[in-house]
Parts: structure tokens; sequence; C-alpha cells
């Protein structure tokens, strides 16, 4: 299990990324946002894709999902925060509980959004959620 994935849902991702980019985008693109009521995030979200070269996208993808530093967790000597969406297809909330279980001295907060990038999406609900953490 790879953040909530099973290797071969992320086979299957990183095929549909080779097969038809663009196709892959106008679904990702929605789902990562999860926004209904601004549909302008996901088609902004999703021109940002398209910039992209397929292949460079594809190798970050792989960078990203294949990325295991759960060894690394208990290192951390800083306070964290952890910030977690009440619906994200991308990080699920059981991802998120099992970063607060193993980092020293983290709080992890649900925020009142969806979707995987709340600070455009809900950025007074992240601002609400980070002031007490800083000290604001």
């Amino acid at each position: 299990m790879w953040g909530g994935f099973e290797q071969r849902d992320l086979d299957g991702l990183y095929q549909a990324m080779s097969q038809n980019y663009q196709a892959w985008v106008s679904g990702f693109a929605p789902l990562a946002m999860a926004n209904p009521e601004s549909p302008e995030l996901a088609e902004h979200f999703g021109s940002a894709l398209l910039a992209l070269r397929p292949d460079i996208a594809l190798s970050v993808a792989r960078m990203l999902f294949q990325a295991d530093y759960r060894s690394e967790l208990g290192k951390l000597r800083q306070p964290a925060l952890i910030l977690q969406t009440r619906v994200d297809f991308a990080v699920p909330q059981r991802v998120a509980q099992y970063l607060c279980a193993h980092i020293p001295d983290s709080r992890l907060v649900v925020v009142e959004a969806t979707g995987h990038f709340p600070h455009l999406s809900a950025p007074e609900a992240v601002i609400s959620a980070l002031r007490p953490f800083i000290g604001g």
C-alpha cells in the first residue's frame, strides 16, 4: 500500500496517464479539486497539468506516489500540523491519521473542505486551522 493506494491502482493511473494524458487530466483535475461550487479551480488546475509534458508529469507522479518515508517520521523534531480535508481522493484520512500517530508532537486538523488542494479551494478554512498552530 502506497499513500492509501494499492500498487495495482497506481499502475492503472500510470497507464491512463501514458495512454491518453489529456483524457486523464480531464478526469483527474475535477477529482483533485472536488469543489463543484468553483469549477474554475478544476479548469485552472487542468490547464496547469496540460502545460506539463506528459512524460514529465508521469515521472513526477511516479516519484510522488512511490516515495515511502514512513521510516523517517519518528525522526522529526519540530511540532507538525497535519491538515486533511473531509474528502480527499488522493490522500485518504487514514493516511493523515497514520502520519499523526507516527510524527512526534503532531496534531491533525480536518479542514471543512473537500479535495486535495484546500489552500486553493478553501483558503479561509486553511488559514483558520493554521492560526492557532502558529500562534496567530
